[in-house]
């Protein structure tokens, strides 16, 4: 389960990339406290790289960047700072065609084609590998407390079938519980703000959007009784910035140095023993209720829970890692996108009457004003949004366990990784009219936008934002209704702009694309805002 959401979301994670690690990469960039342990742990594996670009160098594939063993080094840093621009190019310069780009210690080699992706979705999983290339990526034994990937494991299915199922038709109950966690949010970040009240507020869009959208997940993952405990919550938030924190420090640091550096990173804050004990105890309570006495729970844990047979220690430890390993999948994604949305509505504002038009249409729908699928607009617009800001630009990424042979003849030693470019592909103009132009009714069609195709939640190859058509993020139509719960009560109830006008939308990090962590926004509250939506 862990698996597929961080697919989406490398959701997707390859993925995801907070505030925090915006905040590290601006530390390194300027070259404060962070750039001589980056700087030592790179020179501390030198002479391991070098040696992977001759052992592991794919046949007749086009490598990215400078040539040479000492170019594919210099490349390899500018690919693990700022991947962007080298994917942007390889992708433009391959022409539909494989093409690599050197990593720290491997080829990142990038499909372009369906036919490929078809090839790389088919291939077996003890050849191409989701789990391996996540283990390399983040440890997860280290950051989720002990996890270890077995789809042996019986258990393994249980948190997949709760995402894919229970959580997909208990979603349109849980709205009106979203939706006042959701108004509580607001009123909480925003206490001064009322009617007719002419003072801007000033804020910054993506920390405000993930203290709004973890609360939220909290209340699909945990329940409402463990979201409303202020500890809880707050090393719920910390955990996760630990685990950015941890992920990236541990992509520079030798495999001899990883299990110690893991281990200080991820108990420095003592989040992490927080959120495991306090998930472990409510697990445990809900088990021991044998007489029903608390209300019966509409979550992820509940169902985890119905469908666990024997709810032995080690069954429970086991959940417990699951959770640990959603609150992190499922925290950062979300925020970006609603960060990036904010920005483009404030670049763009002849975009706010016609979406506040179908916003005030879908509140004043008595009979289903709680039923987020019927606004083609907004879908559009964020769709847009994530087209043009895709928060990662490299899905679908598997580590090659035995050599890969594409039907092409190109063969893919072992070690290497193999991805999708998202970003790339939903800014080719093959795909795309006017590609790098933001147009944020680009997929309302000619059907008004109802048609499945033009749904924000729809994967599709020139969409690949939600991972690959055969197994996309479980978790993305809880994404789409909480981006259209939270985007519409900003658009509905508050006027906003820029601090400043040319404030940067973005950072590019790493495989990320993240929200610029400098940017800012003034806020004010509407007279005539829609707040029951």
């Amino acid at each position: 389960m862990l698996l597929s959401l961080l697919e989406s979301a490398p959701l997707h994670y390859l993925a995801d990339v907070s505030f925090a690690v915006c905040h590290f990469a601006l530390e390194i960039l300027y070259g404060q406290k962070w750039s001589w342990l980056v700087l030592l742990l790179l020179v501390a594996q030198f002479d391991k790289i070098l040696k992977s670009y001759v052992i592991r160098r794919p046949a007749n594939v086009k490598i990215a960047g400078a040539p040479t063993v000492i170019g594919h080094w210099l490349t390899s840093l500018r690919f693990l700072l700022v991947a962007i621009g080298t994917v942007k190019e390889g992708h433009k310069k391959a022409r539909g065609k494989l093409f690599a780009v050197p990593a720290l210690n491997k080829y990142t080699i990038c499909v372009t084609s369906r036919e490929q992706v078809e090839e790389v979705s088919n291939a077996p999983i003890d050849q191409l590998s989701f789990n391996a290339a996540i283990d390399e990526q983040f440890m997860p034994h280290l950051i989720f407390n002990g996890f270890r990937f077995d789809p042996k494991d019986p258990r393994y299915s249980i948190p997949l079938h709760a995402m894919k199922v229970q959580l997909k038709s208990n979603l349109q109950a849980l709205v009106p519980v979203l939706k006042s966690y959701t108004a509580d949010a607001f009123r909480d970040e925003f206490p001064e703000q009322v009617a007719d009240n002419e003072k801007w507020t000033t804020f910054h869009p993506h920390m405000v959007s993930s203290r709004l959208v973890q609360r939220l997940n909290n209340v699909i993952i945990v329940g409402q009784d463990l979201t409303d405990d202020p500890i809880y919550l707050a090393a719920s938030m910390q955990y996760t910035r630990d685990v950015v924190i941890t992920g990236e420090l541990l992509r520079f640091t030798p495999s001899t140095l990883q299990n110690a550096i893991g281990w200080i990173s991820m108990n420095r804050t003592g989040a992490k023993n927080i959120v495991d004990s306090k998930v472990t105890a409510m697990m445990w309570d809900r088990i021991n209720d044998h007489q029903g006495h608390g209300r019966k729970q509409c979550d992820l844990v509940q169902w985890m829970l119905d469908s666990t047979r024997k709810k032995s220690p080690q069954a429970i430890t086991k959940l417990v890692q699951h959770v640990m390993g959603l609150l992190f999948g499922g925290a950062h994604q979300l925020p970006m996108l609603i960060s990036f949305a904010l920005y483009n509505l404030c670049k763009y504002p002849e975009y706010l009457e016609p979406l506040r038009c179908e916003i005030e249409k879908t509140a004043n729908n008595e009979d289903d004003n709680d039923n987020y699928d019927n606004m083609p607009l907004m879908d559009s617009f964020l769709k847009e949004t994530a087209r043009v800001y895709p928060t990662v630009i490299l899905t679908m990424p598997r580590k090659v366990l035995w050599p890969f042979k594409f039907a092409d003849g190109t063969v893919v030693p072992k070690d290497n990784w193999i991805v999708v470019p998202s970003q790339a592909l939903m800014q080719d103009e093959q795909y795309y009219e006017e590609p790098e132009r933001f147009n944020g009714f680009r997929f309302v069609g000619q059907d008004g936008g109802t048609a499945s195709s033009s749904q924000f939640s729809t994967p599709s190859f020139e969409f690949p934002f939600w991972g690959g058509t055969k197994r996309p993020c479980p978790g993305r139509f809880y994404v789409a209704v909480a981006a259209k719960m939270i985007l519409s009560r900003y658009i509905a109830d508050y006027d906003i702009r820029l601090e400043n006008p040319k404030a940067a939308a973005s950072l590019a990090w790493s495989y990320a694309l993240a929200p610029h962590p400098r940017t800012k926004m003034l806020l004010r509250k509407r007279s005539d805002g829609v707040s029951q939506l």
